[in-house]
């Protein structure tokens, strides 16, 4: 199922990129990081991640670490983000990378005000526990808020739900996170 859903989300990527019209946004990419809060339903745990660390929960969806847009039109943008972590103790290392791919939808065009937008897309974690790794993928969805503070700098504020799947070493996850970040537009015209 979790492929099915990747296929379908690069498909539906590849019309946006297709049949996008001369906009405003277009060549305009966004970097940025993000901190978050999270609560992890089964284990019962808060969480706050940060953009050069944080817990475990939060690999396990978009929450906290650096992302990517790339506007596809004024409206529709693609956001690839990573975060990684590097955990030790009792003479072990352990390795862990969560990563998501998502699709932004924004309700105005105008990025010099504050904007609305969805946010939905599968996510991907790796753990590597030195002689063993786990997998597990998941699927992602946010609201939130864009808000410019100065020319091609603004914050960004949301929340969101991800949905791990069960694997053969990770139970279901449900993550319930906020997140607030920083953001730099660069590019376009």
């Amino acid at each position: 199922m979790s492929r099915r859903f990747v296929v379908i989300l690069v498909l539906v990527a590849a019309f946006f990129i297709s049949v996008r019209p001369a906009s405003a946004q277009q060549g305009v990419t966004e970097l940025g990081f993000d901190m978050a809060i999270a609560y992890e339903t089964e284990s019962e745990i808060f969480s706050v991640s940060l953009p050069l660390g944080g817990s475990l929960a939060a690999l396990f969806g978009p929450q906290g670490g650096f992302r990517a847009g790339f506007f596809l039109g004024d409206l529709v943008s693609l956001e690839p983000s990573l975060n990684f972590q590097l955990l030790s103790g009792n003479d072990e290392t352990e390795i862990a990378v969560g990563s998501s791919l998502r699709i932004l939808y924004h309700f105005s065009a105008d990025a010099t005000r504050s904007r609305f937008f969805l946010a939905a897309g599968p996510t991907f974690t790796l753990v590597d526990f030195g002689s063993d790794s786990s997998t597990q993928f998941g699927l992602n969805g946010e609201l939130g808020v864009k808000l410019p503070i100065a020319d091609r700098v603004g914050t960004r504020l949301g929340v969101g739900y991800t949905r791990g799947f069960e694997t053969d070493d990770f139970g279901t996850r449900n993550i319930i996170y906020a997140t607030a970040g920083l953001s730099m537009f660069l590019g376009g015209t």
